[in-house]
């Protein structure tokens, strides 16, 4: 089996949207089946994804530095997303798709990632740039490049929970978006409330309320979410207030998908960034399979046209370090979610 290293995988559309849930999660072991992860740091060759276990998958970045590389996939059905630069991967049964922009030391990204499916036959798909994949006859190519020029304007809605209502992670993500050239990002959403986290003059705009329950969401509201606010990306982090009153995960990732098919109604081409929970003290083992779920979900969702990103929130964090009463980020907790968030933003937009 071929191991690459894999970089922060990241879909871009141009407005976010964050779907957010008040949490209330305790440490959870990355190491769940189906856990993803989405670097939060932009070095080169950094592997954040494995997939060791059937229906696991990785998160990878690209870059021009040394180029990123693949995810782990191992086992039969095992995924990875593979940054761009290269790699190969495959294994019986081992199945990647093409990792999306991501950052490494050196530069912006470069052409997409290698992509193929093993076995016999199996579809390969392999982006421009120096990219290998081990598959089957066939495949298309992935133009690389970014979605957004620096000076587009993009709206970017959240979609979240207390979390994203009561903490700074919004204002330090608009932040570092501010200070990385992009003037007209424009946050969007029915809900304009929140710390001032000492940015002054950051834009609260969101969509969310506390104890969001993505079970309870009805078609109407969702709906209207999309045709009021028309994001080209959509931010996600919501479902630990499901978890925390251990509601099925499946009612869960059902209203997902109502308001990704809604977002699409509206933006064909919408980047759709679904965020895993940040760890809580309670529910430990509820955000566990909500984790799993969400990487699970994104790979089964996913289209080149409008790519879903499972944003890594869990790994690294602590309950302990990181929020404020178990379920709540502090600013330490708060900057490691932008940091995330920034991260899988970054390479869609053009220096």
């Amino acid at each position: 089996m071929n191991t690459s290293r894999l970089l922060l995988s990241i879909l871009g559309s141009a407005a976010l949207v964050c779907l957010g849930t008040c949490s209330r999660n305790d440490v959870v072991t990355p190491g769940g089946p189906g856990a993803g992860m989405v670097a939060a740091s932009g070095k080169s060759g950094t592997e954040l994804g494995s997939a060791a276990m059937a229906g696991r998958s990785g998160v990878g970045g690209d870059g021009r530095g040394t180029g990123g590389t693949g995810g782990i996939a191992a086992g039969t059905g095992g995924s990875s997303f593979s940054g761009t630069g290269g790699g190969s991967l495959s294994e019986s049964g081992g199945s990647s798709s093409a990792g999306r922009a991501g950052t490494s030391t050196g530069g912006r990204g470069g052409g997409a990632g290698a992509a193929s499916d093993g076995g016999a036959g199996g579809p390969s798909m392999a982006g421009a740039g120096v990219a290998t994949g081990g598959g089957g006859a066939g495949g298309a190519s992935v133009l690389p490049g970014h979605k957004f020029g620096a000076n587009e304007a993009v709206r970017i809605l959240v979609i979240g929970s207390s979390n994203e209502i009561g903490t700074c992670w919004r204002a330090f993500l608009w932040r570092k978006l501010r200070t990385a050239g992009l003037a007209n990002i424009d946050f969007v959403g029915g809900v304009s409330q929140g710390p001032d986290c000492g940015v002054a003059g950051y834009d609260k705009d969101m969509q969310g309320e506390d104890s969001n329950i993505v079970s309870n969401w009805t078609m109407t509201d969702i709906a209207g979410w999309f045709t009021t606010n028309k994001p080209d990306i959509v931010l996600l982090h919501v479902g630990g207030a499901d978890a925390l009153q251990s509601l099925p995960v499946s009612g869960i990732t059902k209203n997902y998908s109502v308001a990704l098919e809604q977002a699409r109604l509206v933006t064909p081409d919408v980047e759709f960034m679904n965020a895993q929970h940040t760890p809580m003290t309670r529910a430990v083992e509820e955000t566990k399979a909500l984790n799993a779920a969400i990487v699970a979900w994104a790979a089964e969702h996913t289209t080149t046209e409008s790519p879903i990103t499972p944003v890594d929130l869990y790994t690294g964090l602590s309950p302990d370090v990181d929020t404020r009463d178990g379920t709540h980020l502090n600013d330490i907790g708060a900057e490691k979610v932008a940091d995330r968030f920034f991260m899988a933003l970054q390479p869609l937009f053009a220096p």
